[in-house]
């Protein structure tokens, strides 16, 4: 697997400039920016996306909570919305509850401790956020993780 290391290595720049041209930061010299690139594209270097989930505390992954997907709506409204977050550059969760809020509440829990989890990475990556919770219509509660 190649690294960010490996293409700062072939680059000859150090690895914060490699993170500049992948991040688009404008303050790196047009010819420092093509020898990263042509780096990337010659070592096929991909980033880590778990990485830099750990890094930046950021999973970009939504649960999507539906009561059922039995029915041609339910299958229409999972796919429109799954589309619409890989679109945003998210991952979509999908967990069918069948209406059940024990099985609704263990979802939200299993998310809650995959975040706890990644937080408390022995590499020392940083402390969880609460899920954050208010009303939804109908008195339900919505719940956010990071």
């Amino acid at each position: 697997m190649i690294t960010i290391k490996d293409v700062a290595r072939e680059a000859q720049v150090s690895i914060a400039t490699v993170s500049r041209v992948l991040n688009a930061y404008p303050h790196v010299r047009p010819e420092v920016r093509e020898r990263v690139q042509k780096a990337i594209a010659e070592l096929g270097y991909s980033p880590n996306r778990l990485a830099t989930s750990f890094r930046t505390q950021q999973s970009r992954v939504v649960g999507v909570f539906l009561r059922q997907q039995r029915t041609p709506f339910s299958s229409a409204l999972a796919y429109a919305i799954e589309s619409a977050i890989f679109e945003a550059g998210y991952r979509a969760l999908l967990c069918s509850t069948n209406g059940d809020p024990d099985r609704e509440e263990t979802y939200v829990e299993s998310m809650i401790e995959l975040r706890r989890r990644r937080c408390h990475s022995p590499h020392g990556i940083g402390s969880p956020n609460r899920a954050a919770r208010g009303p939804a219509p109908g008195g339900r509660n919505l719940y956010s993780l990071c």
